[in-house]
């Protein structure tokens, strides 16, 4: 017991390491700095208390940390940075609701569909057009229709396009191919 109040009445330096405070002042900054919410948030990630978040606020170095952090998350070279950080944030938070709402029954097809593509971006699943064919998969099929007659059908995994359709059809065995 007598441990845990020795960490308390420590110098700072003792609890945090100067990277360690500079992390905390960062992460701090990003979310917001008035939200209770992320504030304990970012407490339990670095194991803080209050009691110890409240030494460490009198520290100059943490406060020295904290301003420049401000000055570097506001800064505009810093803007794509934050609304892409925003971005992901919002989006992990609306996963839930658009999953549920794909889910209901009762939604428009049309928005389900639309609640399907949008999740299947978010978790990086492709459509089979933007996977791609490996060239070297092709196919071939043979049926055997008698004696003198053979359809052959060659083409690639992707499909053959209707404009080549009559190309690839191939009648062996007889001259007209019917």
């Amino acid at each position: 017991m007598a441990d845990n109040l020795s960490l308390v009445t420590e110098p700072v330096t003792k609890l945090l390491t100067p990277v360690q405070l500079s992390m905390l002042a960062r992460q701090i900054v990003a979310g917001e700095e008035d939200d209770e919410k992320h504030i304990e948030e970012v407490l339990k990630v670095h194991r803080l208390t209050r009691e110890r978040f409240s030494v460490i606020l009198r520290n100059p170095f943490f406060i020295n940390a904290l301003d420049s952090a401000r000055v570097e998350w506001n800064s505009i070279e810093n803007t794509a940075q934050r609304l892409a950080y925003a971005s992901q944030w919002f989006t992990e938070q609306l996963l839930p609701v658009v999953t549920a709402r794909a889910m209901d029954t009762n939604e428009n097809l049309a928005n389900v569909v639309k609640a399907a593509e949008f999740l299947a971006s978010v978790g990086g699943v492709k459509a089979p057009a933007e996977r791609g064919v490996d060239p070297k998969e092709r196919i071939s099929i043979t049926i055997d229709l008698g004696p003198d007659k053979v359809v052959k059908i060659e083409g690639s995994q992707g499909g053959v396009p209707e404009n080549e359709v009559d190309d690839r059809l191939l009648i062996q065995g007889t001259a007209n191919p019917s």
